[in-house]
């Protein structure tokens, strides 16, 4: 049950057990969210279930403004896929990973702790056919971050990518193809 103008909610018949909290409102206006009030599943809070809870709070994040061609000339896109087998060991075709979401973050540099932090400049999710595409983005050095719940970004795998002429080659369109095993991204 949800009550739309107050934002709340009722979820009846849950089987105890542990999960993760997550929220989805209009993808053009809020960025899915997992309790407690995080883009990223691997940071959420498990939640384990023994009785009634009440009181849980999801904040949902802005998506980022529509980049615009005064923005930026560059483009990002790729394919997002996963064979996951069965128990058995067999390993079924490839296939093509519908709703994942997919952001690049811009990194800037922060003098006070010389270290580069990361700001979020667009978040999309993959289409019915595994795809996404970013345009508009400014100059700048990035990373990717998918989400598929329940499969981790392998931190080993980070994808770090320069958009833009800053590293004497001028790099204006970027495709990647990313793959989801049982264990990692």
């Amino acid at each position: 049950y949800e009550n739309e103008a107050s934002g709340t909610f009722v979820i009846n018949d849950v089987v105890l057990g542990n999960y993760l909290l997550y929220a989805e409102q209009d993808i053009q206006v809020f960025l899915p969210s997992y309790y407690k009030s995080t883009i990223d599943w691997a940071f959420a809070d498990l939640l384990e279930v023994r009785g009634n809870l009440s009181g849980l709070t999801i904040a949902m994040e802005n998506v980022p403004s529509v980049l615009t061609p005064a923005d930026g000339d560059n483009t990002f896109s790729g394919l997002f896929e996963s064979d996951f087998g069965d128990d058995e060991g067999r390993v079924f075709d490839r296939k093509r990973v519908k709703g994942a979401g997919v952001s690049v973050s811009r990194s800037r540099f922060r003098a006070k702790e010389n270290d580069d932090d990361y700001e979020l400049i667009a978040y999309v999710q993959t289409d019915e056919n595994g795809e996404f595409e970013m345009n508009n983005l400014p100059d700048g050095d990035y990373r990717l971050n998918i989400q598929y719940p329940g499969i981790p970004m392998d931190p080993a795998s980070f994808i770090d990518f320069q958009l833009g002429g800053g590293s004497g080659v001028e790099q204006n369109s970027i495709k990647v193809n990313a793959f989801a095993s049982p264990e990692s991204i």
